[in-house]
């Protein structure tokens, strides 16, 4: 970040950020409901400080909690943030497809809102592949993935959310538009609590899940706001 943050500073953010609540079997598409104010808590307070001040996001150029602003930087290639995710991709892409360039996504709006989930889930965390088109790229970033459009272009198999999957090889299927000149692939990281196996007619997991998957494990799909965030954008062909 540009500046250190602190107490007081994010104490103010908490002023003005609303967090959405987490989706129920009867609310899925109640889009007109009002979200839960965050409550300050003052351990959640200190480790969210750890997170915002930790060294990775050192270098964002903004600390504009309260908006919805965010940007794409380049990452060079001789950085070991850059090795990591390109080794990431190559280790499980079984095609002939090369990493063009790679870019992280520094949304501090929808970092907080995830930071703020995971400390309250306590679960475990995955980086996860979600590939997609160029044009969806400036949506996602400002907005996060939305489980509310599951299924409108590549169908829902294992459940009507937003699909992932642990290797780049399976999201690479997605779109399904092979001509492209150059394709976009998400790594994304993405909070996982318990699974079920996923069908078609999901439209939640069954009571006590909040992720469904593929059998083979090949396909995670999610289901809740901040459950997830964009964190680099893979330009490959």
């Amino acid at each position: 970040m540009s500046a250190q943050l602190n107490v007081d500073s994010l104490s103010s953010i908490f002023d003005n950020l609303q967090i959405k609540s987490p989706s129920k079997r009867l609310q899925i598409k109640q889009e007109s409901e009002k979200p839960l104010l965050v409550q300050k808590n003052p351990k959640i307070l200190s480790d969210l400080l750890g997170a915002l001040n930790s060294q990775e996001h050192a270098t964002w150029a903004t600390t504009d909690f309260t908006n919805k602003v965010g940007r794409l930087t380049k990452l060079e290639k001789h950085t070991i943030e850059y090795r990591r995710i390109k080794m990431l991709f190559d280790n499980s892409m079984r095609k002939p497809y090369s990493v063009c360039k790679i870019k992280r996504v520094e949304n501090p709006y929808l970092f907080v809102q995830y930071n703020l989930k995971k400390l309250k889930k306590q679960c475990s965390e995955r980086q996860l592949f979600h590939g997609t088109t160029e044009s969806s790229i400036k949506a996602i970033c400002r907005e996060n993935f939305n489980w509310r459009l599951a299924g409108t272009s590549v169908g829902h198999r294992f459940g009507r959310g937003v699909s992932f999957s642990p290797e780049s090889n399976y999201s690479s299927y997605y779109p399904r538009n092979y001509f492209l000149p150059r394709r976009i692939m998400f790594v994304a990281d993405v909070l996982i609590k318990s699974t079920c196996i996923g069908d078609p007619s999901m439209t939640i997991p069954i009571e006590s899940c909040d992720t469904s998957v593929k059998p083979d494990g090949k396909v995670v799909v999610k289901y809740e706001d901040n459950d997830f965030y964009p964190k680099y954008v893979i330009y490959y062909k």
